[in-house]
């Protein structure tokens, strides 16, 4: 048997993919159905599925939000998707499995012997990652997942002012005035802010636009008012972020 989770905010589609999974899949268990990408989260961490039925387009949210929180990702997912847009060119030429909205039978069969077929063989977890780096040049990050002591907080990428390494946590600065604390360090940060954030010392990572004023003896002073170090070694870079040199 195979276990499944449903990602879907529509409560019809969720039900009519449940349907046709039982009818279509016998041996592909539904163990949840969800319409956000926390409760998606929380779910996996609960049910270990072996497939994720997961919709692109979700109320203020994107599917891959969830595929972006997962250091490590040990379950194949059949993408839904409602329109013939550029997240459909890029399942397509990352060959990952997709399902076109309304769901009709024979690509969702087909799409289930597939995912069925790449468990046996192996989760290929280089698909995702390239889908992903593909999707970040396609649309730029709106919001990222912290994870925090008691759970994941999602956060608006354009609201972070800047990330503080603190060991093996990071300090996450926000336009609000709140800090959250994550359990993870630095440099998970600067991975997944990478486009429009800098690592201008090896304990801070700025919103590039959030910077208010730079300083030529190696120093940022945000809009929060935060004085930040410019490391020496990563001036140069730093100031060709800035398109200053």
């Amino acid at each position: 048997m195979y276990n499944a989770i449903i990602l879907e905010d529509e409560l019809k589609i969720q039900l009519l993919i449940e349907l046709k999974v039982n009818k279509l899949a016998p041996d592909v268990s539904i163990v949840d159905k969800v319409s956000t990408v926390q409760d998606a989260i929380t779910s996996i961490e609960k049910h270990h599925p072996n497939i994720i039925f997961l919709d692109v387009h979700l109320l203020g949210e994107s599917g891959f939000d969830l595929l972006e929180y997962f250091d490590h990702i040990n379950f194949q997912v059949i993408f839904i998707t409602g329109s013939n847009d550029y997240v459909l060119k890029a399942l397509k030429s990352n060959a990952i499995d997709y399902v076109l909205k309304p769901v009709s039978d024979d690509l969702l069969i087909s799409a289930i012997n597939k995912a069925k077929m790449k468990i046996k063989e192996g989760i290929n977890l280089q698909d995702y990652k390239m889908l992903i780096e593909k999707m970040k040049i396609i649309e730029p990050l709106k919001r990222i997942a912290v994870s925090c002591k008691n759970g994941y907080e999602f956060v608006q990428v354009e609201n972070i002012i800047r990330c503080e390494g603190d060991q093996k946590y990071t300090k996450i600065f926000l336009e609000n005035g709140r800090t959250l604390l994550s359990c993870q360090n630095l440099g998970i940060y600067k991975n997944k802010l990478s486009e429009r954030f800098f690592l201008c010392h090896k304990s801070h990572l700025v919103n590039g636009s959030k910077i208010q004023k730079y300083i030529k003896d190696g120093f940022v002073i945000l809009t929060d008012g935060v004085k930040i170090p410019v490391a020496k070694r990563r001036k140069e870079a730093f100031l060709r972020f800035l398109h200053l040199h």
